[in-house]
């Protein structure tokens, strides 16, 4: 008996058809993405499926949002929404409709729909929707934004272009002419490293296969390439039907997307690490003091101990590092001269009359750019270093900060903004440029690295003229009254808390101590009289320091507090001691910290001096 037909299909002619099917729905998807108008598909409740990219630029949406919008949350209107329900469920028998929706701002949106089978399941309908804006009479028309899209026409054959569309000066700023023949565009347009891929694929691939999809550089006379994506089909006349796509500005951003959740990730585990080696590090050190104290000066054992505190030091640093990794210190951001900071940046550069100001943070720039430096002599060649420039950004209002990165490899791209990736200069490694690039971030300048053009761009806000300033707060700083003694522990890891309540002990104080926040608050009810201090770590098991420190202030508004922390997510609670209510009564001890830090700052909380003799070693 034979076999069925679809039975003598081999695996290869099977991962074919599936690799065509996967070409064609990508070149649909980037054709509807590119589309200059404002377009977006919906299911059958009206929930934004996909939309292109001018549907997100026009109602300013983020990816995260596009699951949770219906319709009516964009285009409330009540004619719209009978529109769409119609069209749905087959009452609008030509499957398309067209509509006027008026919001507050002064214009309207013709709205069209058009009902179409579902991409995923043909059995369920969806709708296809297109907007376009009408701009009341008296509202100030909005700049027309070019779709970075070109077509065109080619004769494969001849290989000569035949037909260009005539916006594709204003979209990729390329005259009609320069569009003669593909051997004349690979030679005059295409970048060098990637001619030979660009030729192969129109003189085999499309002759081949009929259509294909190819991306590479493309200099458009302008400043440097910029990435393209060419979408080509033959037409029924034998021709090639083409697309040219700037995909430019979208790559910088997926790039740029995908090296900050990168660099989040990085930021969390180190926050983690160093919350739970700080907690380590304080029981290693502050028992090394209690045996450094306990031993003679002719005592053999004290350089093995002298060496622990050392290495204790050392590994304090790198986790001192890591959080400040995780939790960077707010940059001080506002206006700078690029002729001021330019000898900064760049040692020996000629000066800059531009005039520009830029906005952002000079000092996290200058920090990061040294860094940059440092990381490149892993890769830059003999007496090769870092350029820095500055060129006006094709984005109005913007300049790009260029550092060019000689001799830089994939491999070095890669690790280039990891912490500790750079070579070491002394006992242990630095931490390197991604210190700086959250604070570079939060000032407003965006942080792209292009490995294959071997720059970093840091693209900022700027103008010619005019200034910024920063004004500081200034703390509402109380003075503390003296008061006694009596001092109350809150802490989960239980060998810090006996080298901290054996430390108080010692300098004169009563200490009640409590491993976690219910039992300290229960201690409380039990105390004869208040206490005046009260010492907490603010992250625990169950309720934090925080709510103790709320709960016990209710019973006693004169206590003071003392948080100390080895946690990456303290930033706020920092600014809040720093410039509120809780300043001169409120302070934030870092983990890892000596036994003099501790004392000095319970000293200071409660305008206290030490006793003689009763100091850590």
């Amino acid at each position: 008996m034979p076999r069925p037909e679809q039975d003598n299909w081999k695996p290869v002619e099977v991962a074919r058809l599936l690799a065509l099917v996967e070409t064609e729905r990508r070149y649909y998807q980037e054709l509807f993405a590119a589309l200059p108008v404002p377009a977006a598909v919906l299911d059958d409740q009206v929930a934004l499926v996909a939309v292109n990219r001018e549907f997100r630029r026009r109602f300013n949406l983020e990816y995260q949002e596009l699951g949770r919008l219906r319709l009516p949350d964009l285009l409330p209107s009540p004619i719209l929404d009978e529109a769409a329900a119609r069209i749905i469920d087959g009452r609008e028998t030509r499957a398309e409709a067209s509509v006027e929706v008026g919001l507050r701002e002064p214009r309207t949106y013709r709205v069209a729909l058009q009902r179409t089978q579902g991409w995923q399941d043909g059995d369920t309908s969806e709708i296809l929707l297109t907007v376009e804006e009408t701009t009341a009479v008296d509202a100030p028309a909005a700049p027309a934004v070019p779709a970075p899209l070109t077509a065109w026409t080619l004769d494969p054959q001849a290989e000569a272009f035949l037909w260009v569309c005539p916006e594709c000066e204003q979209r990729l700023g390329i005259p009609e002419g320069a569009w003669q023949s593909v051997s004349v565009w690979a030679e005059t347009r295409v970048h060098p490293a990637d001619r030979e891929r660009y030729l192969g694929f129109y003189r085999e691939t499309l002759l081949r296969d009929g259509h294909g999809v190819l991306e590479y550089r493309l200099y458009d006379g302008g400043a440097g390439p910029h990435r393209v994506r060419e979408f080509v089909t033959r037409g029924g006349d034998g021709r090639f039907h083409g697309i040219t796509l700037d995909t430019t500005t979208d790559e910088r951003a997926h790039r740029r997307d995908r090296e900050r959740a990168k660099r989040e990730a990085l930021e969390r585990l180190s926050g983690r690490l160093a919350h739970v080696a700080n907690n380590l590090l304080m029981i290693i050190s502050g028992y090394s003091e209690e045996l450094m104290e306990d031993l003679t000066e002719e005592d053999p054992r004290r350089t093995d101990v002298e060496e622990i505190i050392r290495a204790s030091a050392r590994l304090a640093g790198l986790t001192t590092q890591l959080t400040g990794f995780a939790r960077p210190s707010p940059p001080a951001a506002g206006s700078f001269s690029w002729q001021q900071v330019i000898p900064l940046l760049q040692p020996g550069a000629p000066p800059d009359d531009s005039g520009w100001l830029i906005e952002g943070s000079a000092p996290s720039l200058t920090q990061f750019v040294q860094e940059i430096r440092r990381a490149s002599k892993a890769f830059c060649p003999p007496g090769e270093a870092p350029a820095v420039s500055l060129v006006e950004s094709a984005e109005p209002g913007y300049v790009d900060i260029q550092i060019t990165l000689p001799g830089l490899t994939p491999q070095a791209a890669d690790t280039l903004f990891e912490p500790f990736s750079g070579p070491r200069e002394g006992p242990d490694p630095p931490l390197g440029a991604a210190a700086y690039i959250s604070p570079l971030e939060t000032a407003g300048m965006a942080v792209d690295l292009d490995p294959a053009e071997a720059i970093i761009v840091i693209r900022a806000q700027a103008r010619r003229s005019g200034h910024s300033a920063v004004a500081e707060p200034e703390p509402d700083a109380s003075d503390p009254a003296p008061s006694g003694p009596t001092v109350l522990l809150v802490e989960d890891e239980d060998g810090i808390r006996s080298l901290i309540e054996k430390a108080l002990t010692r300098a004169g104080y009563q200490v009640f101590s409590a491993p976690w926040a219910e039992e300290a608050l229960s201690l409380a009810q039990k105390l004869e009289k208040p206490a005046e201090l009260l010492i907490s770590d603010i992250v625990m098991p169950g309720a934090g320091g925080r709510e103790v420190a709320e709960q016990l202030r209710a019973r006693w508004p004169a206590l003071r507090v003392l948080f100390i922390s080895g946690h990456h997510d303290d930033s706020v609670l920092q600014q809040q001691i720093v410039s509120g209510r809780a300043a001169g009564v409120t302070l934030l001890l870092r983990k890892p910290f000596t036994l003099n830090e501790l004392l000095s700052s319970v000293e200071t909380l409660l305008g206290r001096q030490r006793a003689a003799g009763a100091g850590a070693p």
